[in-house]
């Protein structure tokens, strides 16, 4: 989540890497408490959104791919209450309240990333997680989730009704029934941070385990859930002390309580949870020699997992970065693109990530060369398209090539109208000399912007400032006042 100082700071970014913004798209809800007794008087199912728009990027493609489209429109419409809850918060007291309920909100729902939907009965159950979003998906996708999750609600409703009419094992063995069919909608505790079956679903457990023999195999399963619980909670305490930590950004401290954590834990799970944790607090407190070090130790490691070998190797090149050994950290990239073979999707991203650390360096040559061989092998049109195109555009202005920079802002205005990159497509019309171009461009953004005016959301009314300002000085720089 955002306050409204980090969400300016990062909108820049989001509106830099082609973020359109739209006031667009379904009836959304955001006071929770009314929809909420809205969907109870009607028996409407909840479609509860948790998402942080201008911030994180999956969420913003999510809306514009699947929930401004009409297909999802009319699929939704009737059937659900829809619920939208954006992490962004302003100042004062009214924002200080909405950010408590909506934490609170997100820890009662088990939301612990953005985009996650949640999909409830009228009382305020879940019956459904869609969490994340991998760009590309489209309508129908999401839709077919939707529909699965609706099927599995059918069936686990059904069998709750025949439940009804019996008692003894026989209930408890449809009530079993009907737990399976609902469990693999709510995901796993490693995602949730709690079990959801468990915490939602726990009347109905209980009775389970009270109408049959604790040696009954159904029995044996929920216990085992229960231990399982009862051991992750354990595990979770230490990261719930972290917390403590990072409320007052007390990153010496985070390590030191690692530190001394570490040698008594017997989990290996929890113990490398433990080690990249640390790993983060020691580049947050700008230890990056450190940093490298540690990453350095974990990688010779016999026996690391692969995500893990990723993530430190990750951390190694960043620190490399950060240390300014640039030399080092480019060739550490490329052994490691070359390394990854056949691999397309990992080659993209470390791709990816060696443009973007060597984005706003110098030489910018070297910078304007990576976002090259970026783009020239990601889908054309695609949103990691739009974002090579528009960094690269931005990295010719930084040179001073306004005239290599300004058709890349043009190829991704035809694929996508962001009013910021309407703007930088303006500066370097302006820095040209082409002050009847800038001017239509300031125009056009001013156009586009004026749509978020008067939107519900934080986030759009941060895009709209931002823009604002920015035609404002592009404005004064032209000469020419233009009316926004």
């Amino acid at each position: 989540m955002m306050r409204l100082g980090q969400v300016l700071t990062l909108a820049c970014v989001s509106l830099l890497m082609c973020g359109r913004g739209s006031a667009e798209g379904p009836n959304w809800s955001r006071d929770f408490d009314a929809a909420k007794a809205e969907a109870t008087a009607s028996g409407q199912s909840m479609f509860v959104l948790f998402t942080g728009h201008g911030w994180c990027h999956a969420c913003d493609v999510l809306e514009r791919e699947v929930f401004r489209t009409e297909q999802f429109i009319e699929f939704t419409e009737g059937k659900y209450k829809l619920i939208e809850l954006d992490y962004n918060f302003g100042d004062g007291p009214g924002e200080e309240r909405r950010e408590k309920k909506l934490m609170e909100l997100r820890s009662h729902y088990l939301a612990s990333a953005v985009p996650t939907v949640v999909l409830a009965d009228a009382d305020g159950r879940p019956y459904g997680y869609l969490t994340g979003y991998e760009v590309g998906s489209g309508p129908d996708a999401y839709i077919e989730l939707l529909t699965s999750a609706e099927r599995v609600r059918t069936r686990f409703r059904e069998l709750l009704k025949t439940a009804d009419s019996t008692s003894g094992t026989e209930r408890a063995r449809l009530l079993d029934e009907a737990l399976e069919a609902i469990s693999p909608m709510l995901g796993e505790i490693s995602e949730r941070g709690d079990d959801p079956l468990l915490k939602f679903y726990a009347p109905a457990i209980d009775e389970v385990l009270s109408s049959i023999d604790e040696t009954d195999p159904t029995a044996k399963k929920y216990i085992a859930l229960k231990d399982r619980r009862d051991n992750w909670a354990e595990g979770e305490a230490m990261f719930e002390r972290l917390q403590e930590f990072n409320a007052t950004k007390d990153w010496s401290g985070a390590i030191s309580y690692i530190d001394r954590c570490l040698p008594a834990t017997s989990s290996d799970s929890i113990r490398w949870r433990l080690e990249a944790a640390k790993q983060t607090y020691l580049e947050w407190d700008d230890r990056y020699e450190e940093a490298l070090s540690n990453s350095r130790r974990l990688l010779s490691e016999d026996g690391i997992a692969e995500q893990y070998r990723e993530r430190f190797l990750d951390r190694e090149s960043y620190n490399l970065f950060r240390l300014d050994r640039v030399d080092e950290a480019i060739k550490h990239y490329d052994k490691r693109i070359a390394d990854a073979g056949n691999d397309q999707e990992k080659r993209l991203r470390l791709l990816y990530w060696k443009a973007q650390m060597l984005h706003g360096r110098d030489p910018v040559s070297v910078s304007i060369e990576a976002w090259r061989r970026y783009r020239d092998q990601v889908e054309h049109g695609s949103d990691k398209w739009l974002t090579a195109t528009v960094l690269l555009a931005r990295e010719f202005q930084r040179n001073g090539s306004h005239e290599n920079a300004i058709p890349l802002f043009e190829e991704h205005l035809n694929a996508d109208l962001s009013s910021w990159v309407m703007l930088d497509a303006a500066a370097s019309h302006l820095a040209l000399g082409n002050r009847r171009r800038c001017r239509e461009y300031i125009e056009k953004a001013a156009e586009q912007n004026a749509k978020l005016k008067d939107s519900e959301r934080l986030s759009d009314q941060n895009h709209f400032a931002i823009v604002s300002e920015r035609i404002k000085e592009l404005t004064m720089e032209l000469g020419n006042p233009i009316d926004k």
